[in-house]
Parts: structure tokens; sequence; C-alpha cells
């Protein structure tokens, strides 16, 4: 499966998306309200700058070589 869609972009919603996305999956968030989906889209962007700045990215692949 390359393609995932995650019903509901509340509490855990945004995060099991992030997570999919950085599986390399395609991710589709589907929620009742735009305001859901909006905040989904910030707390996931911050949570992704926050891993840039920390340089999470270098230690998750030098720990899998």
């Amino acid at each position: 499966m390359k393609n995932m869609t995650v019903l509901g972009a509340g509490i855990m919603g945004h995060g099991v998306a992030q997570l999919f996305a950085q599986a390399g999956k395609n991710v589709r968030i589907q929620a009742r309200r735009e305001e859901s989906l909006d905040k989904a889209r910030e707390l996931i962007t911050n949570s992704l700058k926050i891993m840039v700045e920390k340089k999470f990215w270098l230690k998750t692949i030098w720990s899998r070589l």
C-alpha cells in the first residue's frame, strides 16, 4: 500500500498522518471541519521543523546503518 487515508485530524490523526508520510506513504487526511485540517497542517509543520532543527533525520538514518 502506498496510499493511506486518515479519518480525523484531531488529537491522534495528525500524528498518524505524519508517521505514514515519513514512512513514504501518500497520505490524505479527512476531517469534518476545515479548521481541524488547518490545525493538523500547523501541528505537522511545527513537528517537522523541530525534527530538522534537532537533526532527527540524520540520527535516524545513522541508526539504521
